[in-house]
């Protein structure tokens, strides 16, 4: 009896593991591709940031869309030139595109570009997209960037993919770390302390997954090096404590 439950601690311990790591790899990939396209093409500069809307992933085999919200928030019109830069292959050719929209007071556009894995660059892992906004004065210059990854994985979609991923990871940790407390009932001392970090690295990781989607890499790389603290503290706890 003693065997099976210490089996069964393990197994637990290593499917939250799994998807810990799944969901870190998922943030952290999602982050390293939003700040290689923050960095692509410095001719841009800008006094303002504004939100691009981008997939994290497309399959080898499907376009992907990025699209931007332009909406004139003053009592006039305005005239808002658009300039879009895509990576093509390589990091130093761009696919560059120019659009000129106006904009009645209040009146609100969506733009669309359409971007296909043979963008990428870094061995067609990873496609670079940059938009540049230049308003009718008083409105400032805003720039956006989004990294979009590159995956062949079972001839699933970009959606599937990180759609999967977020469940796995999420399911993994959360049904691992109750097992694990049920069999080490009650909880103290040592168990305890390893079962808040579980939680602790739970909310970290899904708040990394979160942040990573909506493309704020900054925060998720934060996010990423406090969640390697709390393992690297937890490890060093049960080796001490072994």
């Amino acid at each position: 009896m003693k065997y099976q439950k210490t089996l069964v601690n393990i197994m637990a311990v290593i499917t939250f593991a799994s998807g810990a790591i799944l969901g870190m790899t998922l943030f952290g990939l999602a982050a390293w591709g939003d700040l290689e396209a923050f960095l692509f093409d410095t001719s841009f500069t800008q006094e303002g940031r504004m939100k691009l809307s981008c997939p994290v992933m497309i399959s080898d085999q499907e376009n992907g869309t990025v699209s931007l919200t332009l909406k004139n928030t003053t009592e006039k019109p305005i005239v808002n030139r658009v300039k879009a830069h895509f990576s093509q292959g390589y990091l130093t050719l761009m696919e560059e595109y120019f659009e000129k929209v106006q904009l009645e007071p209040r009146e609100k556009t969506k733009l669309e570009w359409q971007v296909r894995p043979t963008n990428a660059a870094y061995g067609e892992l990873l496609v670079l997209a940059k938009v540049r906004t230049q308003p009718t004065y008083p409105l400032v210059d805003r720039e956006g960037s989004c990294g979009i990854l590159v995956v062949d994985l079972f001839n699933l979609t970009g959606t599937q993919i990180t759609s999967a991923a977020f469940v796995l990871s999420t399911f993994f940790m959360a049904a691992s770390a109750v097992v694990w407390s049920v069999l080490n009932k009650p909880l103290r001392g040592r168990n305890l302390n390893i079962f808040h970090a579980m939680l602790t690295l739970g909310v970290l990781v899904i708040a990394g997954i979160i942040t990573g989607f909506l493309g704020l890499w900054l925060l998720s790389a934060v996010i990423l090096v406090v969640a390697f603290i709390v393992i690297l503290s937890t490890a060093a706890s049960m080796i001490m404590h072994s």
